[in-house]
């Protein structure tokens, strides 16, 4: 399977994204106005001109422009949009798992959407939609209305979830994306190396959030990384997350995962694993430039410069709510 023309296109639209010194200068925007004005000039449309500014719209806009670019490169990949699947449906997980969580906290719709990230198979319409559903197990049935295959899995959602279920059903999410996304990979090993990466940080993600006193946490462990082994993973959960964040910190040596865990920044690891993923992909397209590692890191790229525009958005909108 040949990859040259979607790695060209994919080189092609990464020429529009910021450089990382531009990313860098979206932390130090003096005002939520400063920023919209950098965006703009940048090519995100859909800010008035005379309309305030507010970190909702900034999201909005942002990530309508990440799905636009991810689904110029479906609409590309032709038949190999089934082996980005790899990417799109960890995005899938991700996101609900924030809505799930944002449902049994009981927050408002906005709040359950901030930990999302749109894709080709859940578009931003449709995040909006799950997102307003007051309970898991209404999330699961506009899923299957919808034939996403992370319905399956939510099936046994009832409507009340208790905080052990909801670990449950996230631990089957995860484990249905393992699964299809280790198919969808098949022999390219770029694609391997992604799934295993993730995998990997989910089972960190997993190690750290399991209880000790939680019975059989080996059923909290997924197979196929590459990083953390069964026997590792077992030892950790066994820990206080302290303890285990220092018993696996070995694992990710020379990653920007290692700080924070170093930091006990355990909010942070979202946004390290992130880094540690875009990281992989841009070594890999160094020594394959015309392979699948060049789509995976366009895509990153992406999903990594949304990430940074929304911290930007909200640290000036909170730093202004506190003055």
């Amino acid at each position: 399977m040949m990859w040259d023309d979607l790695a060209a296109r994919a080189r092609g639209l990464a020429t529009h994204l910021f450089s990382a010194t531009q990313l860098d200068g979206l932390d130090t925007a003096p005002h939520l106005g400063a920023l919209v004005e950098t965006l703009r000039q940048q090519g995100y449309l859909g800010f008035g001109r005379d309309a305030p500014a507010s970190a909702f719209q900034v999201e909005k806009v942002a990530r309508r422009r990440c799905l636009e670019d991810q689904e110029i490169i479906a609409r590309w990949a032709g038949e190999r949009v089934a082996r980005l699947a790899v990417v799109f449906e960890a995005e899938d997980r991700r996101s609900l798992r924030g809505i799930l969580r944002g449902i049994q906290a009981g927050l408002p719709t906005t709040a359950r959407l901030q930990s999302t990230r749109p894709s080709p198979s859940l578009s931003e319409p449709l995040l909006g939609e799950l997102a307003r559903q007051p309970s898991v197990a209404r999330v699961a049935a506009l899923l299957a209305l919808f034939r996403h295959p992370f319905a399956e899995p939510l099936s046994s959602a009832v409507e009340q979830v208790a905080p052990e279920q909801l670990l449950e059903l996230e631990q089957a999410l995860s484990r249905c994306y393992a699964e299809r996304a280790l198919r969808a990979a098949g022999r390219i090993s770029a694609l391997r190396a992604h799934v295993k990466a993730v995998i990997d940080l989910e089972n960190l993600a997993s190690a750290l959030l399991v209880s000790p006193s939680q019975s059989e946490p080996e059923r909290f462990f997924l197979v196929g990384g590459a990083r953390i082994g069964r026997d590792d993973f077992l030892k950790a959960a066994a820990l206080e997350q302290a303890a285990a964040a220092e018993a696996l910190s070995r694992h990710f040596l020379r990653t920007p995962v290692l700080s924070a865990l170093e930091a006990r920044q355990f909010s942070a690891l979202d946004r390290a694993g992130l880094e540690l993923l875009l990281g992989q992909q841009r070594e890999l397209s160094r020594h394959d430039p015309t392979g699948p590692a060049a789509v995976l890191r366009f895509l990153l790229q992406r999903q990594w410069e949304l990430l940074r525009v929304q911290h930007a958005a909200w640290r000036l909108t909170l730093t202004r709510e506190a003055a």
